[in-house]
Formats: C-alpha cells, structure tokens, sequence
C-alpha cells in the first residue's frame, strides 16, 4: 500500500489525537484534571455519529481524526464519571447545555445530507463544549495544557492532510482545531507554560 502525504498526514494526525490522551488519563488519575461529564458524554454521542456522516461527505485521508473525535471521548466519559466530583451540582445552564445538545442532535440525525447533518453535529459540539469552556475558564488548571497542545498539532495537521477542500471535509478539523485551540490558551492562562 502505498500512501501519499496526504493520508500520512492524516494517519499522523490521528495518532498524535489517539496518543494526546495519554498525558490527561495520568493527569485525571493523578486528580489534576477534571473532565466535565457532560461535555464529553455528549462528544462520544456525537463522535460516533459524526465519524458516520464525515465519511459520508466522502473524507478518507482525514477519516483518522473523526475515529479518535469518537474513541477518546468514550474513555474519558468513564475517566470522568469515576472522578468527577458529584457533591457539586450541575448548573442550569450546564443542563441547558445538554438538552440543546441533544435537541442538535435529534435536529442532525433528521438529515439525510451528509453535510448538513455534519453542520449540526458541530453546532451540538459546541454547545456541549460550553461546560468545559466555562470550566476551564473558571479554573485553567482543571485541563491539561499537554494535552490540548497535542490536539493542536493533531487538527492542525489533518488540516494540511485535506486534498479537496469542500465545506464537508473541511469543517470538521477546522473546528476541532479552532476549539483545541481555544481549550489550549485558557489552560495556558494561570500555567508556567510559556508559548515561544
């Protein structure tokens, strides 16, 4: 089999993101980070559907980084529900969040556009993304800078593994970038971690 650079980029891609959840399981392990349940709960939710229309919308050598969008959320859901701590309770707008979630979910599922399906997906994400945001917001220390530096470089990779630029395959490593990249420099906020 013979691979262009192109699908090593996009083999590459999916690696780094694989691998980038090694440093958080320690980190969640070792009580430092803290996964919100709801987020990433609701990201293997739609990892899995989304790994379906992605390859839908015809993306193979990015296809790596919408396996792992699905695989790592699932382990970190469990990481999460075992370490999260539930004497806090959730806010109405974290349940908010959920339930718009889910109706972006319902709404995306309706579709039989691979595309469009793919854009509500996204829209979902992001609105089950706003727990962590707010979180790590609030305290930039609850998510691991390492870890978030590696989804940077995996998305932005993928990125430069597109061949074809449509908006379907296009979307889905661009927003994953953008919001690593937004996780990234609030977790950088109250850290060491200088960026060069």
């Amino acid at each position: 089999m013979n691979l262009d650079i192109h699908q090593a980029l996009g083999i590459i891609s999916g690696l780094i993101a694989f691998f980038a959840l090694v440093p958080y399981f320690i980190s969640v392990i070792k009580n430092k980070s803290r996964p919100h349940p709801i987020s990433w709960a609701m990201w293997a939710l739609m990892g899995v559907i989304s790994l379906g229309t992605y390859w839908g919308t015809g993306a193979r050598d990015t296809i790596y980084i919408a396996f792992v969008n699905f695989l790592n959320p699932l382990i970190v859901t469990f990481l999460s529900i075992k370490y999260w701590d539930w004497k806090k309770h959730f806010s109405r707008l974290e349940y908010t969040c959920f339930v718009l979630s889910i109706v972006s979910v319902v709404i995306w599922l309706c579709f039989q556009n691979p595309t469009a399906a793919l854009t509500f997906n996204l829209i979902a994400d992001l609105i089950a993304a706003i727990p962590t945001l707010i979180k790590t917001y609030k305290n930039p220390s609850s998510e691991d800078t390492k870890t978030w530096l590696l989804f940077v470089i995996a998305n932005f990779l993928s990125l430069v593994a597109i061949q074809q630029w449509t908006y379907g395959i296009a979307l889905l490593p661009a927003y994953l970038f953008c919001f690593a990249f937004v996780v990234l420099i609030l977790s950088l906020r109250k850290t060491n971690l200088k960026i060069p």
